[in-house]
């Protein structure tokens, strides 16, 4: 399993949901305190509206755009796959941005499944207030959520990759 966190200084959020959605698997959607069941322009205008709460600041991070990838196998059906996946986004959210919007959906390629999460850079709660994630409490929650992932779901059969 793989998780990627990339900051954006400027907010596209257009263009990225649209990449995400244009490659996106049917049924495959994960929504975090974002409106359910709009399209697109909507959900951007959304996410715009948020993040315009913002104070400006110089190189401040107007988006994150976080991926979670797992490996898969021949021997497992797809459907498992993405079940575990479903449910690896939602305890990631839960403990990296339990109260930001998040807004993903599934990409699959040929050995791997991965989700592309847009997430906002500041809560619901407190708009007007960036939220800041370090490298190393990222690190962290990279190796716990691996570690959860390989003692939870040994079926998926990934391995290791962040060490303690």
């Amino acid at each position: 399993m793989i998780i990627k966190s990339l900051s954006r200084k400027r907010a596209s959020y257009d263009q990225l949901l649209a990449y995400i959605d244009t490659k996106a698997q049917p049924n495959f959607t994960i929504g975090h305190n974002v409106p359910y069941g709009v399209d697109m322009d909507v959900l951007c205008q959304y996410f715009e509206n948020l993040v315009s709460h913002l104070p400006p600041r110089k190189n401040g991070n107007q988006l994150y755009h976080e991926i979670i990838s797992l490996k898969i196998s021949k021997n497992r059906s797809l459907e498992a796959y993405q079940r575990g996946l479903y449910t690896i986004c939602q305890s990631y959210i839960q403990a990296r941005a339990s109260d930001h919007a998040v807004y993903g959906k599934l990409h699959m390629e040929k050995h791997h499944l991965h989700v592309h999460l847009v997430m906002s850079p500041n809560t619901i709660g407190t708009p007007d207030k960036r939220v800041r994630f370090a490298k190393k409490e990222f690190s962290e929650l990279q190796q716990q959520l691996e570690n959860w992932v390989l003692q939870s779901f040994p079926e998926l059969g990934q391995q290791q990759v962040y060490t303690q």
